[in-house]
């Protein structure tokens, strides 16, 4: 069997890898373009070979080449013939354990303003049992104003934002985040994923001009 050698070949804005027979004057019988990965056959009864012989100079020296696509010399009417890359696949023991995923850790099951409602609870805690009976008896919260207007604003955009899902939208609430804050609400769509966050705004009615608070 006649031996292949690999010699490659660089030019500025080119680089080459060329499979020869072995010898002072070997003929080329197949080269790769290593920027476009692109193998040229030019011997078909030399392609098994001459294919490995690429394959292995590419494990070894060739990280930056795409992926090969073969074609063979006046063959433009051939299908290509697409190299199988082999990717080094990670050992069991280095693959992450994930927890399965529960029924609470669905992000579609929170509601508008979930985060907020679990701080305005934390609230109420701190007052008397008669004083949360009377509350409740009188459909009033206890708690931060700031925090029950914030509730009431991330309610107010959840209920706006319900119509999307009939338009194929994914819509989720209080995203948490690794910081322990949550984003307010997520809309999905064709155009692109949005974050949405609620702020209140107090418009001055003795000017055009108004204060913001949050």
């Amino acid at each position: 069997m006649t031996e292949l050698v690999v010699k490659p070949w660089r030019v500025p804005g080119k680089e080459r890898l060329y499979v020869n027979k072995a010898g002072a004057r070997g003929d080329s019988v197949a080269w790769l373009d290593c920027r476009t990965g692109v193998v040229m056959v030019e011997l078909p009864e030399f392609e098994e070979p001459a294919l490995a012989k690429v394959e292995e100079w590419c494990r070894s020296f060739g990280g930056h080449v795409p992926p090969r696509t073969v074609q063979r010399r006046g063959g433009k009417g051939l299908p290509p013939k697409m190299v199988p890359v082999q990717v080094p696949q990670p050992r069991a023991s280095e693959v992450p354990c994930l927890p399965p995923m529960r029924e609470e850790d669905d992000l579609a099951r929170n509601l508008p303003g979930a985060g907020l409602e679990s701080l305005v609870r934390e609230g109420e805690e701190r007052y008397g049992l008669l004083v949360r009976l009377a509350a409740k008896l009188s459909r009033q919260r206890l708690g931060d104003s700031s925090t029950l207007r914030g509730l009431e604003g991330e309610r107010m955009v959840g209920a706006r934002l319900e119509p999307l899902k009939v338009a194929g939208w994914k819509v989720l609430h209080g995203v948490p985040l690794p910081s322990g804050s949550d984003i307010d609400h997520v809309a999905i769509g064709p155009p692109g994923v949005f974050t949405i966050a609620r702020h209140r705004h107090v418009w001055s009615q003795m000017g055009k001009r108004g204060k913001k608070a949050r």
